[in-house]
């Protein structure tokens, strides 16, 4: 789940959930275009959230989660990165 709070706590909003961040990690703000981006670890796809529209893309999606995800793993680990 991706969501934003206050410092203080008083206010937390949920942006992304349901299973649509499961794992993730590199994510990033592009703060000039309101994108919020981020890579499943799994390596199977590429999301953006949009803050002003509060819409959700899948930008590259190579599989599903979890059928697919051992075929990149496997791929990653005997490449020996």
């Amino acid at each position: 789940m991706i969501a934003e709070v206050l410092l203080d706590e008083a206010h937390r909003h949920e942006l992304v959930g349901n299973g649509l961040f499961i794992t993730g990690k590199q994510v990033v703000f592009d703060e000039q275009e309101q994108q919020i981006y981020w890579c499943g670890r799994s390596g199977l796809r590429v999301c953006c959230y949009d803050v002003v529209n509060g819409r959700i893309e899948v930008l590259v999606q190579t599989g599903l989660y979890p059928r697919d995800a051992h075929q990149f793993c496997d791929l990653y680990y005997r490449s020996g990165r």
